[in-house]
This record gives C-alpha cells, structure tokens and sequence, in this order.
C-alpha cells in the first residue's frame, strides 16, 4: 500500500514538472516530409495548425534542416513564435533519396515518440517531399493538412490503393519474407495526387509499380470487398455479339470496366525443392462499362465473357510476379508462405532473397459475373 501511494506522489510531481502551454501557443504538427540532402543532413518539413482564438484553425508549413528529424523539430522552434509538438501526427512523406537510401533509421526513432501512433500513414515521393507539402500549402483551394491526409486515407477506403500504415510497413520490414509497399505522391496541375506504388526491398525503394499493378498485388497479398478494375480483353470472341459501333477505331480489345469487386485468394506451396506455388483466386464482381455495345445473352456467351477476364487476368499475374522477382521484390508475401509451410529453422531474409528469383508460380483464376446485359 505504501509503495503504492508512493508512486501516485510520484506521478504527481512528475505531471506537474511538465511545462504547460496555452492551446495558442502551440503548432500541433499534422503531416512531416523527410529529405535527404548532403553531408549526411535531413531536411524535415513540417505542417501544422494553430488554433485560433476565433475559432479558426490556421495551417502553416515549415522547413529546417539537421541530422535528425527530431534536431529538425527543436531548430522549427526557433523559427516560430510557436511551441511545435507531436501528437496529431497522421502522415509522414519521404522524399526519393532518402527512401532510396532507407527509411528504417527515421522510422526506428518514430518508435521511440510515444506521441506518434502507429496508425499513421506513410507515403513517398519521386520528387523531395518538401515539393509535395509546400505545393500544397501553396494552394489556395485546398487545405493542405485535411487535402493530403484524405489523399490517402479516402483511397485506401475506396480499395483503389493499399494501406500504408506505420505499422504495417514496420510489420513487413521485420517479416524476412515479405517486402513492404507505398503510395506514390507526385504533382500535377499544381495539386498533390497519387500517381504509381513505391515497392520496398526491406526499407529501401528500388522500383516502381503502376496502379494496375498495385491492384495485383493487393489481389495476391489481401482481399478486395468492393474494388474496381479496368482491363482490356481480346474482342476477337466478340464480335458476332457487337450490335453497333461504339467507338472508331480498330483495337483489337474491348476495355472492361468491373466494379463491386470482391476476392479471396489462397496460396500454397506444392514443392519445397522445386519451389513450385500455386495460387488459387476467386472473383466475384459486376460490370460497369464496355467499350462497345455487346448484348450478353444466355450463360455460354457470358461464360465466354468470364473465360476471357479469367486469361487476361491470369497474364497479368503472371508478368507481375515475374516483374517482382527480377527485382527481387516480395510485397505478395511468397516468403511467409515458404516459411510456415517448411519446418525446422526460421527462414532468413539472405535465404529469401536467393530462393526467390526461382520460385515457380501457377494461377488458378475463377471469375463470376454476377449482373451483365446492354453495356456501353
């Protein structure tokens, strides 16, 4: 009992050796960017909001330079008539040469803030993430804070990307046998949008995925509950079924568009010593849009319809996956399947990296349409 009063006391006293500010002192940073510049130095630019005594929130962006991103904080302090602190933090952007070179020494001192959550969103950048954020600020009609936050947030709700979360990057650097991914933020017409997939080998960026691509690998490594899709499939099989011209030209494919689309995957490893896996995708899924006008009657032409999403769908897999073995890329998680299905050691990252590039991979694709008719 006595020890326990003895710590409340001292609790209390150390509450009270903690420095208080009036809310309008404060800059409650919202969004970081982290560049790499020379002589080994960062440059940390920082968003924040003050509030105002009107009710108004004002945001404001920053940037200094330091070896730290927390060396960087205390010098924007200096800068600013107000104290700059952690605690509403929800995304942090990387710019490409420091996410080239590594992300792991900034995001390992991430994880010693108790006031940053690991729920946070991260994100890169071709360009220097101070571009992005005073590109933003910049930008009389939007809100830089609320614009780039929702950027990702909304597209991660929407299935259009994957999430991006501070922990689930930190989750696959740790996993040897899983590479981790991020969403690629670049300008455009003034204004800050996603553009491609930033793909990781540990915490380093060394290659870049397409949209499409990324949906691939989120089909292979998760499951969708209402995602969209936009392919083209050979019109060949079609065209007795094509009742006018939609458009003029001569393509010899029609595109798709598949929405409400909903998949589970399985994948397993059907040999050790060859490497051999094979995986097994079931979609169920509506269609939006066609480019031409085709009248889908009876269950052999949709049959046909479905066969042909299967194929392209299967091809697309299958030149993904051979994409991401010549760079030695493991964001589907193959690594994690070899090693709970393989007894006896803990496979190691080393290891991974000299099976992966050998591993033999067969696609099992089952598509249903579950609503089709006069599309254009």
């Amino acid at each position: 009992m006595k020890k326990s009063l003895l710590a409340f006391i001292c609790l209390i006293l150390l509450i009270g050796c903690v420095p208080m500010y009036p809310i309008e002192e404060l800059g409650v940073i919202s969004i970081i960017g982290v560049d790499a510049i020379e002589q080994g130095e960062i440059e940390t630019t920082f968003n924040f909001f003050k509030f105002d005594p009107t009710g108004k929130e004002q945001s404001q962006t920053t940037s200094t330079k330091a070896n730290t991103v927390k060396g960087a904080q205390d010098r924007a302090n200096l800068e600013s008539n107000l104290k700059l602190v952690n605690g509403q933090l929800r995304l942090a952007i990387f710019g490409k040469a420091i996410a080239e070179k590594g992300l792991i020494t900034v995001l390992d001192n991430f994880t010693r803030d108790p006031k940053l959550s690991d729920t946070m969103y991260l994100a890169a950048t071709e360009q220097t993430a101070k571009d992005i954020l005073m590109t933003a600020d910049k930008n009389n009609s939007i809100q830089a804070e609320e614009y780039l936050f929702e950027l990702i947030d909304n597209n991660i709700k929407r299935e259009i990307i994957m999430r991006s979360s501070f922990r689930e990057f930190m989750h696959e650097y740790n996993d040897p046998g899983m590479d981790p991914v991020l969403p690629l933020i670049t300008t455009e017409n003034q204004k800050p949008i996603i553009k491609n997939i930033a793909l990781f080998q540990n915490d380093r960026w060394v290659a870049t995925a397409s949209q499409q691509e990324g949906f691939f690998i989120k089909l292979l490594s998760s499951e969708f509950k209402a995602g969209q899709l936009e392919l083209g499939i050979l019109k060949e099989p079609f065209e007795s079924d094509i009742q006018a011209k939609a458009n003029n030209n001569n393509t010899e494919q029609i595109s798709v568009t598949l929405s409400e689309l909903r998949s589970k995957k399985k994948i397993s490893l059907e040999s050790e010593t060859d490497l051999n896996f094979r995986v097994k995708v079931d979609i169920e899924t509506r269609i939006m849009e066609i480019s031409e006008k085709i009248q889908i009657e009876g269950k052999e032409q949709l049959n046909e319809f479905e066969k042909e999403i299967e194929k392209t769908i299967s091809n697309k897999l299958n030149d993904l996956v051979a994409k991401l073995q010549e760079i030695n890329v493991d964001p589907i998680g193959f690594g994690n399947i070899y090693d709970s299905t393989v007894r006896g050691k803990d496979l190691t990252d080393k290891e991974w990296r000299e099976k992966y590039p050998s591993i033999n991979v067969s696609f099992d694709v089952n598509v249903s349409i579950l609503r089709h008719g006069i599309t254009e």
